[in-house]
């Protein structure tokens, strides 16, 4: 993630912290939303899916808690910054991994396909183009 490459640059952890918050605002809020809403409820009843969501929705608490750190500290640490970049690339993998291949797996395809949709309508893509550009 960008944050990585910015803490090994020597970015300032403020430019680091606005550009989380900001990806945070933009993108995640909302993505993480419409997982919850629309994702989940599709998933068919099993103990499979009860422990996926619930890792879902741990990390996605998790995320979210982090980020209320961040946005109250005034001088932000650059290990609080790790710590959130790490979470978020490491819950983008679980998704890629293990929910996303399990919901493709398990929905049924027209089901699939309605959430597809419903993902793609909601979907606001992830404005990463902002100044500066730290990791360039």
């Amino acid at each position: 993630m960008r944050v990585h490459q910015g803490l090994e640059r020597g970015v300032a952890h403020e430019i680091l912290a606005d550009y989380l918050l900001g990806f945070w605002k933009d993108h995640l809020e909302d993505h993480f939303e419409q997982e919850e809403k629309i994702l989940v409820p599709a998933l068919p009843a099993s103990p499979e899916t009860e422990a996926l969501v619930s890792r879902l929705r741990e990390d996605h608490d998790e995320v979210r808690g982090l980020l209320d750190r961040l946005k109250e500290d005034t001088s932000p640490k650059g290990e609080l910054l790790e710590e959130i970049s790490t979470k978020i690339k490491n819950h983008i993998r679980f998704e890629e991994r293990e929910l996303f291949p399990y919901a493709e797996r398990s929905i049924e395809p027209t089901a699939l396909e309605k959430v597809g949709e419903l993902l793609s309508e909601n979907h606001r893509p992830a404005d990463l183009d902002t100044s500066p550009k730290f990791w360039e």
